[in-house]
């Protein structure tokens, strides 16, 4: 009764929810930076837990394993669940990506994750990983999505609507002709009814 009522209380406050992890697939604000969920797992805290995907963290916290995203570790690809293995067994929360924050942004990894709806752009325009970057036009492989650096530097990334989910690259070249790529994921999401 009382793991239930936690549940409530926190599903009711936007804190963590029992076995669902509730998450943007970007942090791009500053409103929340951290995001979690609650597994009930008796004698958690007596054990160590072990995430089943990078930029995910399991803790034991009492009669709970709590599974952590935050925005310094955030993961560039994210699962359906996540799964905690600790010394007695594992435990999983289920992933349920909110729309909203639908801002591109660089993660953790250096990749660029582009959220976007369905038939909309998604567009990155802001700083290159790199400062040393001339104006020009970059090369991208399969994804076919538009990458240059225009003057400041600012790098300007757009994936059009018709263009499919998946992963990429953007190449571009230094001043002094170093060639750099980073990984462009770009992936759209069903707007709650």
């Amino acid at each position: 009764m009382f793991v239930w009522l936690l549940g409530c209380f926190a599903a009711l406050a936007g804190e963590a929810q029992l076995k669902v992890l509730v998450m943007p697939l970007t942090p791009a604000d500053d409103y929340q930076t951290e995001f979690h969920a609650l597994i009930p797992r008796p004698g958690a805290q007596n054990e160590q837990w072990a995430a089943s995907h990078s930029g995910f963290e399991c803790v034991g916290n009492d009669d709970f394993v709590e599974v952590w995203v935050r925005k310094p570790s955030w993961p560039s690809e994210v699962p359906k669940k996540v799964v905690c293995t600790g010394t007695s067994g594992s435990v999983s929360a289920k992933v349920r990506i909110i729309d909203r924050n639908l801002e591109p942004m660089f993660v953790a990894d250096g990749s660029l994750v582009m959220p976007r709806t369905k038939g909309e752009s998604a567009i990155y325009k802001g700083p290159p990983p790199r400062q040393d970057f001339g104006v020009q036009q970059g090369r991208t492989g399969s994804l076919n999505i538009l990458c240059k650096i225009e003057a400041g530097p600012v790098l300007e990334v757009t994936a059009y609507p018709l263009m499919e989910d998946g992963k990429g690259r953007c190449l571009l070249q230094t001043k002094l002709g170093e060639k750099i790529d980073f990984p462009v994921v770009i992936r759209t999401i069903k707007r709650a009814q």
